[in-house]
This record gives structure tokens, sequence and C-alpha cells, in this order.
């Protein structure tokens, strides 16, 4: 009488967990070609070192602080005529962002706060005028729009604005808001909050040059870990993503050349 033997069990290999060096180089490459085409327009930026830290095994959070200096109150590209040339503003911008640790990182939450601040009365003071934050969570709740922005006051880390160069006091806006209002948008995580203020801001040319690169870079290849997104995204072929939604560009731009963005810790990253 033969005895059957058990099978023996399925030995499992590891999960793969994507590099997180991916993230680091794709947040600072970003930095670096805006920095590169905001100021060859003439427009400065300071960023903090993006902040990748592991959650845990399976989710990693990079944060980063961007300082838009002395930006024009509204470029040129619309209008000029109706553009004020000599009025200035300071634009404060707070990432964090969530992602999947897979091979192929999928974002599962986003916070972009952006704060638009007049230059105050004081040089050493600015007054919030209008401050937004744009978020997604891949947890949608009822009645929740997938992607939104709200409006409210923040407080913005002084110690990180300070590494920075920004010493300013903040003052707060004397109007009020009303944070409970969600109002839909595209996904606007950083790189589409990037690229709408260098829309408003910036020159129609180096705009150009950016969305250029924004639709080649990873931080827009990678998707959403949002099964309502994937859905409306294959069957109904909505896309999202923000770049997709500027229309009548003159001209194809290429993005800068490597050795003229600064890569790493380069123009403008402290």
């Amino acid at each position: 009488m033969s005895v059957s033997k058990k099978p023996s069990p399925v030995k499992m290999g590891p999960r793969k967990i994507g590099d997180t060096s991916k993230l680091d180089k794709a947040y600072r490459l970003l930095a670096s070609q805006y920095t590169s085409i905001a100021s060859a327009n003439g427009h400065r930026v300071r960023v903090s070192d993006p902040q990748v830290n592991i959650k845990d095994s399976s989710q990693a959070v990079v944060e980063v602080v961007y300082c838009l200096s002395d930006w024009l109150y509204k470029g040129p590209a619309e209008n000029p005529k109706s553009s004020p040339k000599t009025k200035r503003i300071d634009i404060l911008v707070q990432s964090t962002e969530k992602y999947v640790r897979d091979t192929d990182f999928q974002l599962t939450n986003s916070c972009v706060r952006v704060a638009y601040c007049n230059h105050g009365q004081k040089h050493d003071e600015v007054q919030t005028v209008l401050a937004l934050h744009f978020d997604f969570d891949s947890k949608v709740d009822s009645a929740h729009p997938i992607f939104h922005v709200q409006h409210g006051p923040y407080d913005f880390p002084p110690l990180i604005l300070d590494s920075i160069g920004f010493r300013k006091k903040i003052i707060p806006s004397s109007v009020a808001t009303m944070p409970s209002i969600r109002i839909p948008t595209a996904h606007m995580g950083l790189v589409s909050v990037l690229l709408l203020l260098a829309a408003d801001h910036l020159a129609l040319k180096p705009f150009n040059v950016f969305k250029g690169f924004v639709e080649k870079n990873d931080l827009s290849k990678w998707s959403v870990a949002c099964s309502e997104v994937r859905a409306l995204t294959e069957k109904v072929g909505i896309n999202f993503q923000s770049h997709h939604w500027y229309t009548n560009v003159v001209g194809p731009e290429k993005p800068l050349p490597a050795d003229q963005a600064g890569i790493g810790r380069g123009r403008g990253m402290s």
C-alpha cells in the first residue's frame, strides 16, 4: 500500500518593492527643471530637499516645499495689455504625496497646499490673499469628488521655509473661507499644480517647455491606486491628468537638457 505524500508548500517569492530612489530622482528632476525654466524667464524658485520617508514596507511618503518669490501677478501669455507689469507676489507650495511601494509606484494620497501672498507694507511681511489645497485619496467617500480643491488657511513649516531662505512673516487672510466646500478638479498633484502656476504666471514659451517635460515625467505616468479612476479611464476614456486639459498651445517645445537643468542638488535646491 503506497502512502501519498503531502504536497510541498508553494514557496512564494518576495513581493517586488519599488526602489524609492526612483521617487527621489523624479522629484529632484521636477524641481531642477522647474527652477531652470522659471529662472530663464526671470522668476525665482527655491525648493527644499524632497524627503522620501518609508512609512512601512508597502508605502512611501514624499514631502517637499516650493517658494516662488517675486513672481508676476499674472503672466503675459493671454493678454499682455491687461496684465499688471510690475505687481509681484510670493507663492508657497507644500506637497505631501503617498505611494504604494510596488514595482511601478501608484499614488494613494496627495495633498498640495498653495498660498498666494501679496507683499506686505513691511519688507519682512507677506499677506495671504488666497489659500487652497488640492486633494486626492484613493479611499473615496460618498458625495466626495475623487479629485478636488478646498479653501482654507494653512501653517507652512517655518523651519523648512527658513532652510530655503523664506523668512518673511505670513499674515493670514482676513477674508472668511468655507473649507467644507469641495470643488471637483482634474488630478492636481504636485506636478499639475506647478504646471498651473507656470500657465498663470509665466510667458507662453516657458509654459510650453515645462508642459513638454511634464508629459514625459514619471510623476505623470505613474497611475493612481483607485479602482474608480481606472474604470473611468478605461471605459469612458477620461484622462484626469491636467496637462491634457490645456488647448491651443502654440508650437512644441523641448525640455531643457539634463546638463542645463542642474539635476540633483542643482540650482534652487537647498
